[in-house]
């Protein structure tokens, strides 16, 4: 009898489909109003996807870090700015409620009820004044906080578990059929949430779904190694509409993962402020403070053979990323690489070797 056939049944209020921030944070929600929740992730280590490897940087408006900074803002001046990044798909009412309650239904919701800390506070291309608040111990902080009060409810979290379909009845999800390490679950909800991330890691979906990526000899995937798109084919296959998949932010940083076997995931160089963009002839071609998908990405793909390279300074100190070579016939073609969540994709420079990635370690982490 195979794995698939033994299949156990069990009942709770609430699945939960991803245990990132936005699917504990779900279960947390659904756990307070007295409701049986499971959890499940997909990785059985480092799980919570991109929520837990990443900084944890999240937007807000009318903060306290803002105010001890001296720092004015306004929910309108925010709305300026993110319509001038976001183009054709801005929500303007959508933003605007994220916008009006960032302060106090996350900020300080988070410092009330999780204990988190926001530490530092950052200013991203596209805002006009510093938004970006750091929590102490980034995203992982944030994750295990959510994870130990969905647990101390009563809710269950299952790593390890992958959801393989959703069953439905008369047009709606009443049970999800979970495959985990001793065999297949069929678990009844009354509400079934998916949260299980993007799909930077799927290259077939990134080809599809982002014409720049078509034409690429290759490309690399950052973000977390599960953000393969199960979520997304989960809904599709029980009926559900996915719009805006071609809206993925595709970014001009990066170098190759020397330890990835399959020579497909990326690394992210964080906090490097100083460093010069050339390209194949040699020649410095853009403004490198503005980095963004919007800005950096198609400056890069403008220049001649699209072979960009950097050089990284510290004071009198300098160490090359990605050597800029003057003959674009000695120049390895340049690959993409597809970064985290909401979909966004970054395009990078070839790393040369194994020991230039191993001097830079203490600038980089890779972005699994």
């Amino acid at each position: 009898m195979s794995d698939r056939a033994r299949v156990s049944d069990q009942s709770v209020d609430v699945v939960v489909v991803g245990a990132g921030v936005a699917g504990l944070a779900a279960a947390f929600t659904a756990s307070c109003a007295g409701l049986r929740v499971m959890v499940i992730d997909a990785a059985s280590e480092e799980w919570g996807g991109a929520s837990r490897i990443s900084v944890g940087g999240t937007l807000a408006v009318g903060s306290d870090l803002q105010r001890q900074a001296g720092l004015y803002d306004s929910v309108e001046l925010a709305l300026a700015d993110w319509q001038d990044a976001a183009g054709k798909t801005f929500d303007a009412a959508w933003a605007r409620r994220y916008l009006e309650g960032s302060a106090a239904e996350v900020l300080e919701w988070c410092e009330r009820t999780l204990g988190t800390r926001w530490s530092e506070l950052r200013q991203h291309e596209y805002n006009s004044v510093a938004r970006w608040h750091l929590p102490a111990g980034g995203g992982a902080a944030v994750v295990e906080a959510l994870a130990q009060r969905v647990s101390a409810n009563g809710g269950e979290i299952r790593v390890g578990h992958t959801a393989e379909e959703l069953i439905t009845r008369d047009g709606a999800v009443i049970a999800a059929l979970v495959a985990g390490p001793d065999g297949h679950v069929k678990v009844e909800a009354q509400a079934t949430v998916i949260a299980t991330g993007g799909f930077v890691n799927n290259p077939e979906m990134l080809c599809e779904h982002v014409p720049a990526l078509r034409g690429a000899e290759a490309f690399l995937c950052g973000g977390s190694s599960t953000a393969l798109g199960l979520g997304h084919k989960l809904l599709e296959r029980a009926g559900g509409v996915l719009v805006n998949m071609d809206e993925l932010w595709v970014y001009p940083v990066g170098l190759a993962n020397p330890w990835d076997p399959r020579g497909r995931r990326g690394l992210v160089v964080r906090g490097v402020d100083a460093e010069i963009w050339c390209n194949a002839e040699g020649l410095r071609f853009h403004d490198e403070t503005r980095r963004g998908g919007a800005s950096g990405t198609p400056a890069l793909l403008a220049q001649p053979g699209r072979a960009p390279g950097a050089s990284l300074t510290r004071g009198r100190q300098k160490e090359s990323c990605c050597s800029t070579i003057p003959r674009s016939d000695r120049v390895p073609k340049p690959t993409l690489s597809a970064s985290r969540c909401s979909g966004r994709s970054r395009r990078t420079a070839p790393a040369r070797n194994r020991s230039r990635v191993s001097r830079m370690r203490s600038i980089s982490r890779e972005t699994r």
